[in-house]
Formats: C-alpha cells, structure tokens, sequence
C-alpha cells in the first residue's frame, strides 16, 4: 500500500508541473497568439487539459488525505478484471483504429493526395510505436 501511496503522490506532481506548464502556453498563447481559430482551438485544448488535470488533482488529494478513499482507490487500480477488461478493449480499439486509418487512406487518395499521405504517416507511426513497445515488452517479460 505505501508504493501505491508513492505513486499516488508522483502522479500529484506531475499533475501539478503540467496544470503550470499548460497555464503558461495558455497565458503566453493568449498574450502573443492573436485571434485566428487556429489559436483559439488551442487554447482550448490548454483550458480542457487544465481543467481535468485539475478534477485529477482534487480527486488525489482527497484520496491522500482520506484512508478508506485510497484503500478503494488501490483495490479499484489492481482489481485484475478490471485490467483484463481494459486489456482486451485497448487491444480491439487499437485494432479497429488501424482499420480505419488504412480505409481513411486509400479513401483520401481519391480526394487529396497530401491528407493521404498524412494519414498514410500516422498509421505508419502507429505501427512503429507498436512495434516498439512490442519489442520492449517481450524482453520486459
């Protein structure tokens, strides 16, 4: 239990060095941006993941403060069903993503080659980020 609290406590920083991070690219964004919807859809982005990094700090903090929150906390994280059914839909998601992304490209050549293309590069740095992380975890295990 005291390793989940360390880990809990990490995920508090990190969480609170992000909230001052994206705070400062949205006072900067906002100061030196301008007005186009480019800058406002960003800023946007900046407000969203502040916000549920901030609902994520409160909901820590309060489970730090409180045993029997972090108790249910630490059974609801380790409960293996509960990885095994995230697991599995990690597992299709990933799938049907691909799927999708190879009918977005063929479907996309026919329209504009450059957003083929870009979507034919994601898919590929999909591919490769998987067969990295594949690699590392089968000499990981």
């Amino acid at each position: 239990m005291e390793a989940f609290r360390k880990k809990i406590k990490r995920n508090f920083v990190i969480y609170c060095i992000l909230i001052a991070a994206f705070a400062a690219c949205y006072i900067l964004l906002q100061m030196f941006g301008g007005n186009n919807f480019g800058n406002r859809y960003i800023s946007g982005f900046f407000s969203a993941a502040i916000t549920v990094l901030i609902v994520n700090v409160v909901s820590i903090r309060k489970s730090l403060k409180n045993e029997k929150r972090l108790k249910e906390m630490y059974v609801r994280e380790s409960d293996e069903r509960l990885i095994m059914i995230m697991k599995e839909t990690s597992k299709t998601t990933f799938y049907i993503t691909l799927a999708g992304l190879g009918m977005a490209v063929m479907v996309a050549s026919y329209f504009n080659i450059i957003v083929s293309c870009t979507l034919a590069c994601v898919l590929g740095s999909i591919i490769f980020v998987y067969l990295i992380t594949a690699v590392y975890y089968k000499k990981k295990m």
